[in-house]
C-alpha cells in the first residue's frame, strides 16, 4: 500500500480532494479542526479523538474511506457504529458517492466491481454494509455484534474505525461502561491485521 511520510501533506490532499469531488458535503472552508481528523484517521498506529456534535466527524470519516480506497491505502475497512444499522447508513453514503458521483466516476471509472485482484468482477459483494470499492472490502458492524475472527479471503481488518459507539442511555451506568470495556479488548482488539491492522476510536463529548 501506498505510504506518506508527510502527514500534513497529505492531510491537505485528501481536503482538496474532497474539496473536488464532494463538494456538496465540503462547501465551505475546511478548518483546522478537520485536518486534525484527517491526519489521525492516517496516522500509523491506534488512536482516540473525542469532540462535540456537530463536527461533522462522520463526514470526515466518510471523505478519508473513500480516499484510502481510491488510492490504494486500506485492504479490509470495517466501520462500526452503535448498531449495524448505523454503520451501514455511514457506508451507503461511500458506495453511493462511488456509484453516482459523475465527477468521481469521470476520473477513475466505475471502480465497484473490482476485486482484491484488481479485476473487474460481475457478481462481486455490493450489499448495504458489505461491499467492495477499487479492491477494497466496506464492512458494517454493531459495537455489540462479534468481530473477532472476522476475515475477507486471507484479510482481516486493516483498519476498524469505531464512530460514537457509546450509547447516552449506557455511559453513566458501571456495569455497561465494563461491557463496552470486554468487548474492545476481547473482541475487536484481536480483530485487527496483526501487521498493518489500526484502530481509530472517534467519541462524542
Amino acid at each position: 500500500f501506498r505510504v506518506f511520510a508527510n502527514i500534513d501533506e497529505l492531510a491537505v490532499k485528501v481536503v482538496i480532494w474532497g474539496h473536488h469531488f464532494m463538494p456538496r458535503y465540503f462547501s465551505k472552508p475546511t478548518p483546522e479542526f478537520h485536518y486534525e481528523l484527517i491526519r489521525m484517521f492516517f496516522r500509523p498506529g491506534n488512536n482516540y479523538m473525542a469532540c462535540p456534535r456537530g463536527f461533522s466527524k462522520t463526514t470526515i470519516i466518510q471523505l478519508c474511506s473513500l480516499f484510502s480506497c481510491y488510492n490504494g491505502l486500506d485492504e479490509f475497512l470495517v466501520l462500526i457504529e452503535k448498531t449495524w444499522t448505523e454503520a451501514s447508513e455511514v457506508l451507503e453514503v461511500i458506495r453511493e458517492e462511488a456509484k453516482m458521483n459523475d465527477e468521481i466516476i469521470r476520473v477513475y471509472g466505475d471502480l465497484t466491481h473490482i476485486n482484491v485482484k484488481g479485476k473487474e468482477q460481475d457478481n462481486i459483494r455490493d450489499s448495504a454494509g458489505d461491499f467492495f470499492l477499487n479492491g477494497v472490502r466496506l464492512r458494517a458492524k454493531g459495537y455489540e455484534t462479534p468481530i473477532r475472527g472476522l476475515k475477507s479471503r486471507h484479510s482481516r481488518p486493516t483498519r476498524v474505525i469505531l464512530d460514537d459507539v457509546e450509547s447516552d442511555e449506557h455511559i453513566d451506568n458501571p456495569e455497561q461502561r465494563r461491557k463496552y470495556l470486554d468487548n474492545y479488548v476481547k473482541g475487536i482488539i484481536p480483530a485487527v491485521d496483526n501487521e498493518t491492522g489500526v484502530i481509530k476510536m472517534y467519541g462524542t463529548i
